[in-house]
Formats: C-alpha cells, structure tokens, sequence
C-alpha cells in the first residue's frame, strides 16, 4: 500500500467516526426536545429550549443534513469488507460495496457525486489487492521479504542509532 492509498483509508474511517458521532448527538438532540413538553413551568420549557438548541451548535450543518442514501453509502463503505478473509472474499466484498453504493447514488439526487466518490478508497483496497497483496494480510507479512534499500536503510537505522543491533 502506498502513502496515497493509506491516506484514502484514513480519511474515509475519519468521516466514518465523525459521522457516527454526529448521528449519536442528532438522536440526543431529538429525544431531549421530545422531553420539553413534560417540563411544567413555561420559563423551564424556554429555557430548556434554548440548551437543546444550543446542543445543535456542536453538529455541524452540513453533516446532520445527509440525506438517507449517503447514511446508507457510509454504511456499506464502513462494512465491505467485514467477515472477508481471503484476497478473493476482500475483493468480492469491495465490487459488491461498490455497486450498492452506486445505486444509492443513483437514487440521491443532490448528493449523487459526494456518494460516488466515496468509492474511491475501495479502488485503493481493490488495487493494493490486485497487485499481489494488501500490506496488513497474514498473506502479505508472511511472504515478504525486505528490498536492498530496505535492508541498507535498516542497517544505517541500527548502526546510527544503537537500536535494533545484536
């Protein structure tokens, strides 16, 4: 995997956790603002108003309007490759996240390319994949071995610093 394609995976588990959080303090929000009626003294329900809507502050906009098809999107994103073991499952798991996410963003409308682009990172799973093994497989551990330059720049490391030495 290069730094590029780990960057995309960063990102999109980045987004992923905002958005869970931001979905957690909408339901929050919601389910406090239905309490407000049982509060009995006019003033309470005003004040309590405004620390709900205070609360809103915290969620940014753009994200607590996402439609239901980019929910649905980040979902199957944060799910393809879920239970895949082998290079065959991982990449049977990234073509079927990526057509259930094109669908959704067929059916989007405004949010069409923001969720096509969330595909983007399963190209870079998907590629790491193809071209013989993704960095972090048992697979891939147990059969590398080290470049030249990696073995040279592992010996300067051990000799500059005294770490890793015999």
């Amino acid at each position: 995997m290069d730094r590029r394609s780990f960057e995309a995976q960063f990102r999109a588990r980045q987004w992923l956790l905002i958005d869970q959080m931001v979905d957690v303090l909408v339901e929050a929000r919601e389910d406090v603002y239905k309490l407000i009626p049982e509060l009995a003294e006019e003033e309470d329900r005003r004040a309590a108003t405004e620390m709900v809507e205070r609360m809103a502050e915290d969620i940014p906009p753009f994200l607590e309007r996402r439609s239901r098809a980019r929910r649905l999107a980040e979902q199957v994103l944060q799910k393809s490759l879920e239970g895949a073991h082998g290079r065959e499952e991982k990449l049977a798991g990234i073509v079927a996240a990526r057509r259930r996410i094109w669908e959704l963003a067929d059916e989007a409308g405004d949010e069409e390319v923001a969720i096509r682009a969330m595909t983007r990172s399963l190209d870079c799973t998907e590629a790491d994949l193809e071209e013989g093994g993704y960095p972090w497989s048992a697979e891939f551990a147990d059969n590398y071995r080290p470049t030249v330059q990696e073995q040279v720049e592992g010996r300067l490391w051990t000799h500059a610093t005294g770490v890793g030495g015999d």
